[in-house]
């Protein structure tokens, strides 16, 4: 079973495009101990962490993915530019020419489909 898991957590790092960097700051989880767990198996490493890395990449602990690899994806991507698009509208406001409401959501759709349409780590990146 735990080799099981250890597969999965591989394939879906790799269908993400999670670098260990990446993923260290998605789970909280140390990146030596990443490595450890990814090279060593899953046993090497607590339930804590397991679960942890699990979550930061949309798997149940049961080892199968939430959601589809794209879908994740998209979500992750619309929560990045949600943040995007916040802090432009925070700017703006700063400078007393805030975004009109109705110009967000445009901005936050034209932002998930630019960070889609370029590579994963673009979305994980901070």
């Amino acid at each position: 079973m735990a080799a099981d898991i250890l597969e999965i957590l591989r394939e879906r790092r790799k269908e993400l495009q999670l670098s260990f960097t990446m993923l260290a700051k998605r789970s909280g989880v140390p990146i030596a101990t990443l490595k450890r767990m990814f090279n060593n198996g899953v046993g090497s490493a607590s339930l804590q962490n397991v679960c942890a890395v699990a979550e930061a990449m949309g798997v149940s602990i049961q080892g199968r993915p939430t959601d589809a690899s794209a879908d994740f994806l998209e979500k992750a991507a619309e929560l990045k530019a949600r943040k995007l698009v916040g802090m432009v509208q925070a700017t703006s406001a700063l400078e007393a020419q805030a975004v009109a409401q109705g110009a967000i959501a445009g901005m936050i759709k034209q932002t998930v489909h630019e960070l889609m349409a370029g590579p994963a780590r673009r979305i994980w990146a901070e």
